[in-house]
């Protein structure tokens, strides 16, 4: 059993919860160690790729619920964010009745750095331009959803269905640019190749967690 220096904080999955949590506590000089089973997938020819995300998705992303559903699981930096259509909606009014939690201010936040907005109709897929011509002239009002992608990020944008697989062109938001600030504060520590197979418990409370780190079990 080889043994990790201690941290303040461990967050195990670098998604954009972990990954959001992980660049909070190190801008706030908490140490923080962050533990990733997957690898950092985006510098790799692979990346976006149909065989790259055969590799980074979990079971080469034939993973299926008890009831059938397929679930495309990214196992990598940046978890989920690496894999998604990039759409983003505000919170349902209902969630801050029942729970008394008021995320408007940090949403408002989340919004300007991330430039979340629709994309102008221009940089729009033939598909869904026609779906919103079809909604028109139907009556309907159709409105374009936000999207955690930005045509000001990238002197690149390409965009297209091929992007779930993982962004190419850096205009989708990745959770893992905030494991990178986290990094660069000098705080957090950034380990992949990390599975947590449990927590370690004293007294009901977690003190730490055991993985295994490319064949080596560690307790931190």
């Amino acid at each position: 059993m080889v043994f990790s220096a201690h941290a303040d904080f461990i967050i195990v999955g670098s998604g954009p919860g972990g990954a959001t949590v992980a660049r909070g506590l190190a801008r706030a000089g908490k140490r923080v160690l962050l533990l990733e089973r997957g690898k950092d997938w985006r510098r790799s020819p692979l990346y976006g790729t149909y065989p790259g995300a055969l590799l980074y998705a979990d079971r080469s992303a034939l993973l299926f619920t008890r009831e059938g559903l397929n679930l495309i699981r990214p196992l990598m930096a940046g978890g989920a964010t690496s894999m998604y259509c990039g759409c983003s909606a505000r919170p349902p009014a209902w969630l801050k009745e029942k729970y008394r939690l008021d995320l408007d201010r940090f949403i408002d936040d989340t919004i300007d750095e991330l430039r979340i907005a629709p994309l102008p109709p221009e940089l729009r897929g033939s598909a869904s331009t026609r779906v919103a011509e079809s909604a028109h002239a139907l009556g309907y009002d159709w409105t374009p959803l936000p999207k955690f992608m930005s045509p000001a990020r990238t002197a690149r944008f390409d965009c297209g269905a091929k992007c779930m697989l993982g962004c190419r062109c850096g205009a989708k938001w990745n959770a893992a640019e905030w494991v990178d600030e986290a990094a660069s504060t000098g705080n957090c520590q950034f380990i992949t190749d990390a599975r947590v197979e449990e927590a370690i418990v004293e007294n009901r409370n977690v003190r730490g967690v055991r993985a295994r780190v490319k064949n080596r079990t560690l307790e931190f």
